[in-house]
């Protein structure tokens, strides 16, 4: 194999690698909570409402790459504390196709949920898409979710059955039938 051979082919091969790049988006994110640790804890990720992949062990840094022209939904939980979600728009406009693979660097904070309370947030917190004037993917800044704070409602606690008001009629009906059986010895 001549040099200039081996040069192109090598050069064939980095143009592919970095072709495929371009059409996946690396998230680079974290994981924290306020108090505690990440026991428990998990990452759902779903790609156009259908569950994709998910990740129990190493959420405090950890890398996912999603493939661009899809929507996902990244759902993180855990044990007594508020979930979260971010919502992610990895359409890129044909004429912005990226040269390079896109990254976007992320952290999401649990909090616990409070005693006596139950917490949760009405949709993502986040909305993050390709932001055109920029070039980049980046959070939706108009975009808000909200925090929904209920009572908890207390466990279901065991009454009495309710009795059955027709049971005492019929004891009284009975008792008035043997009555006239006694009276009319017909």
């Amino acid at each position: 194999m001549t040099r200039t051979t081996s040069l192109l082919l090598c050069t064939l091969l980095v143009a592919s690698a970095t072709a495929r790049d371009a059409t996946h988006l690396l998230l680079d994110g974290q994981l924290r909570t306020t108090t505690g640790g990440l026991e428990e804890s998990r990452l759902v990720v779903y790609r156009d409402g259908r569950p994709l992949m998910t990740l129990d062990q190493g959420l405090h840094h950890f890398q996912l790459e999603l493939e661009l022209g899809y929507d996902y939904l990244l759902r993180f939980t855990a044990r007594d504390r508020i979930a979260k979600s971010l919502h992610i728009d990895a359409h890129v406009p044909h004429a912005q196709a990226p040269h390079r693979r896109p990254q976007f660097d992320f952290l999401v904070t649990l909090e616990p949920q409070r005693p006596g309370e139950v917490a949760y947030y009405f949709g993502p917190v986040g909305f993050i898409r390709f932001d055109a004037r920029v070039g980049c993917f980046d959070y939706d800044p108009t975009y808000r979710a909200a925090l929904i704070v209920k009572p908890e409602m207390p466990g279901r606690r065991m009454v009495d059955p309710f009795p059955d008001p027709t049971l005492e009629l019929g004891q009284w009906v009975e008792e008035r039938l043997d009555l006239t059986a006694i009276r009319d010895p017909d």
